[in-house]
């Protein structure tokens, strides 16, 4: 096992007698109990529930922060990866100063990894990602991952090694930000609990996978999977890790691997929170039973993991598939509102796109229709790339898209016509979706099926061509198929028509603002912005801007906190990528649902 450290906390330094302890990982919950009340409010809270604090001792610790502070005082030039030999013996003395765990111990809840140090360590056996010797040692089974050597590294990774025990799970979460801040995100092994010995101080665990989590644009994040095949490593999965040591006051837990290898954890608390009740004139005499009803509120308590990696999880681990016909039709069936038609965006319609927001309008009343398109539907676009249409941008709806036409036709064909909405529908777009839509009903729909299309919502639809006088006028990314729909169909074209009336709303947002900055946010919404207006420095959802998104004569609905989509189109894939995380249009669901 490699010999590593990660650099502690500079909340873990205090006077010269004791240390507080850093209760999150997450510098906005980074308090300590002294940040909280007055000393003697804290002592008296805690003798009052008879709860220990989280306060380190300085002996305990001395030698642990000694080591620390001697070789981390610069963290931008330190280039330390591994323990020196002095570090080893320092640190192995703190495991044999920590007293005997008793029976029973309680150790579920968050742990953060201080140190792990090797059999071999005394003997320079130690592991880095750059030495092959390392690597050798990984794939034999005699050795640890070097990736993990990597994480815990102070100059090359800044990062955070975290273990989460309940009675069922064993998680791992490295948390690493390479490449000065270019790729950030989580490592996460999950592993299953097999047994629980030795009066509950030895746990055994089996890996089962893993994936990462790597921060994405939109302050979302993308799920990863790890490399590594668990099911095949048969009883190399199955390890366990038995503490040996345990000092309640400072945190401090030791425990010892199958390999050999020892580990230095500290306990993760909950960030207490403050009781910010205002009293009114008249009040005063309360002060004193709510501080002490109150107390409890102001202490630690055992971490929660994080959310994300719960619903990481799911997203890694879910099967989707499309629901058949008839499972549609269940769902559906005794809803009462107006059903409404899903039309999605570009390389959208796969399994998996638009669940929730489907599961929403559900929950609401509506009945659901999704149009559902498969790569290879997608990808028979690539076609009209050839053709002397694309060339000169005269594409037109028909040709270039007779796939995604011929679904929505199916789709509607679902809608009945014999319920309480006497077969009236809503048809609610998506990017894209929103002209090509727009071509169905003025190319394909019959005058029967236009007229029972009631409402037209359209979010984040970039519906307007650039400006003619533009720069990127000529260009079109659309090769003429907007422009086709717009001087045939302008607006909202069948509003008050005589052959079908239907009620536009636009909905559009302004979260993102495009700039050329070192943002990848902004760059890129400077780059769609431009390209489909000519003006990449206005407000939009990151990939359409508020004004393209807007049909003359429709009701305007802009948004302010909302990105374009929640999930990252795969031209290739079987299903696309979901961000875990993302606010998009069915997140603000409630300002915009009225008009379907």
């Amino acid at each position: 096992m490699s010999t590593t450290t990660t650099p502690l906390r500079s909340s873990l330094l205090s006077s010269s007698s004791s240390l507080s302890l850093s209760s999150s990982t997450e510098e906005s919950d980074a308090v300590t109990t002294t940040d909280i009340e007055t000393k003697e409010e804290v002592e008296q809270q805690q003798q009052q529930l008879k709860v220990v604090p989280y306060v380190i001792d300085e002996t305990v610790l001395s030698k642990l922060l000694l080591s620390e502070n001697n070789n981390n005082n610069d963290s931008k030039t330190n280039t330390q990866t591994k323990l020196s030999l002095n570090q080893v013996r320092e640190y192995n003395e703190l495991i044999e100063s920590l007293p005997t765990p008793e029976d029973e111990l309680d150790i579920n809840g968050g742990w953060n990894l201080l140190a792990t140090i090797s059999p071999n360590a005394l003997e320079g056996d130690n592991v880095d990602f750059f030495d092959l010797n390392s690597w050798k040692n990984y794939i034999d089974g005699s050795g640890p991952s070097p990736f993990q050597s990597l994480i815990t590294g102070s100059s090359r990774v800044d990062g955070l090694i975290t273990q989460w025990l309940t009675p069922n799970d064993f998680d791992n979460v490295v948390e690493f930000n390479l490449f000065s801040n270019i790729l950030k995100g989580k490592l996460v092994i999950k592993a299953s609990l097999e047994s629980i010995e030795n009066n509950n101080q030895k746990r055994v665990f089996k890996f089962r996978n893993g994936f990462f989590i790597l921060n994405t644009i939109w302050n979302a994040k993308i799920v990863v999977p790890y490399p590594v095949p668990f099911k095949l490593l048969g009883d190399r999965a199955i390890g366990f890790l038995e503490t040996i040591g345990y000092d309640p006051i400072s945190g401090i837990r030791a425990a010892v691997g199958n390999k050999g290898t020892k580990f230095i954890f500290q306990k993760k608390i909950q960030t207490p929170q403050k009781n910010t009740a205002v009293l009114t004139k008249g009040e005063e005499g309360k002060k004193e039973s709510s501080s002490s009803s109150s107390s409890s509120s102001l202490l630690p308590s055992a971490a929660l993991p994080p959310k994300d990696i719960d619903t990481a999880y799911q997203v890694y681990s879910e099967r989707i598939v499309h629901d058949t016909d008839e499972e549609e039709r269940i769902k559906n069936e005794g809803l009462v509102l107006r059903p409404v038609v899903i039309c999605p965006q570009q390389f959208g319609g796969k399994p998996g796109d638009y669940t929730e927001l489907i599961n929403k309008l559900r929950k609401i009343g509506h009945p659901v229709y999704l149009v559902r398109l498969s790569t290879l539907e997608w990808l028979s676009i690539t076609k009209s790339a050839f053709s002397k249409a694309y060339l000169v941008g005269e594409l037109e709806p028909k040709k270039a898209l007779p796939f995604y036409l011929d679904a929505i036709d199916k789709t509607v064909a679902k809608v009945p016509t014999n319920d309480n909405n006497n077969g009236e529908y809503s048809i609610l777009s998506h990017s894209i979706g929103g002209w090509i839509a727009r071509a169905w009903l003025g190319e394909i729909a019959t005058p029967e099926q236009r007229k029972r299309c009631i409402r037209y919502v359209s979010l984040g639809t970039p519906h307007l061509s650039p400006p003619p006088e533009s720069l990127v006028a000529k260009v079109d990314q659309t090769r003429g198929l907007l422009k086709y729909i717009n001087d045939r169909w302008p607006g909202s074209y069948w509003n008050g028509h005589d052959d079908g009336s239907i009620e536009y709303t636009c909905v559009a947002s302004k979260c993102v603002s495009g700039k050329l900055e070192l943002n990848l946010d902004s760059l890129l919404a400077y780059a769609s912005y431009f390209a489909l207006s000519g003006d990449g420095t206005i407000q939009g959802d990151g990939i359409t801007p508020v004004d393209a998104a807007i049909l003359d004569g429709s009701r305007k609905i802009v948004l302010d906190d909302v990105y374009h989509a929640d999930v990252l189109p795969n031209p290739i894939g079987g299903r696309n990528t979901k961000l875990v995380e993302c606010v998009w249009y069915a997140d603000r669901i409630d300002e915009w649902v009225d008009a379907l």
